[in-house]
């Protein structure tokens, strides 16, 4: 039997938009709220070794599309799967 061990630490950018520069900034705050309440359950739950809310960048108007605007918060994670064959 051989056994494989995978470790991934990398980032997602939860993007949130609105058609309004404060509402954007809300919803980027609910976010990382919610993140930093539940993070061990969460991080429990789904395995994770660790899972923490690292940035919350403040509000930008969307490029493409210049009546939106965009507030991006910053989740780290680290996991590690294992398994053989």
């Amino acid at each position: 039997m051989v056994n494989y061990i995978v470790r991934d630490q990398s980032a997602w950018s939860v993007e949130c938009w609105s058609p309004q520069k404060l509402e954007a900034m809300t919803l980027g705050d609910e976010v990382r709220l919610f993140l930093t309440t539940y993070r061990h359950m969460i991080a429990e739950k789904y395995c994770f070794e660790r899972i923490r809310v690292r940035q919350q960048l403040k509000p930008v108007k969307y490029a493409e599309f210049k009546d939106m605007w965009i507030c991006r918060v910053i989740v780290e994670y680290q996991l590690q799967d294992q398994w053989g064959v």
